[in-house]
């Protein structure tokens, strides 16, 4: 989604970046939660969408872990705080938690 005022969401942008790339991945995750309701009435139209979804997830998803847990967070680490430390080792987890999910 688009948001007018906000910064760009590009490379030379790094934060703003990492953060759209967050609102995509749970935009997805709101589409695969709501569009269970929709199964029984339009099927083939809640499948395609799920098969978006999970194409998604496939390649910009997995792309956007595997830049944070082997460029991003790397690279945080040293300068950050015991409790920011903890953060970070928290999300490697929900991560971890994500592929095993995901995998199944």
């Amino acid at each position: 989604m688009i948001q007018i005022g906000a910064p760009s969401a590009t490379l030379d942008a790094p934060v703003e970046h990492l953060m759209a790339c967050h609102r995509r991945i749970e935009q997805r995750l709101d589409t695969l939660n709501t569009v269970a309701a929709h199964l029984p009435d339009d099927r083939s139209g809640a499948m395609a969408a799920i098969e978006k979804c999970f194409q998604f997830l496939d390649s910009n998803g997995a792309l956007h872990t595997e830049d944070e847990e082997l460029s991003l967070f790397p690279r945080l680490r040293p300068h950050l705080a015991s409790d920011e430390l903890e953060f970070v080792d928290s999300l490697e987890s929900q991560h971890r938690e994500a592929e095993a999910i995901y995998s199944t």
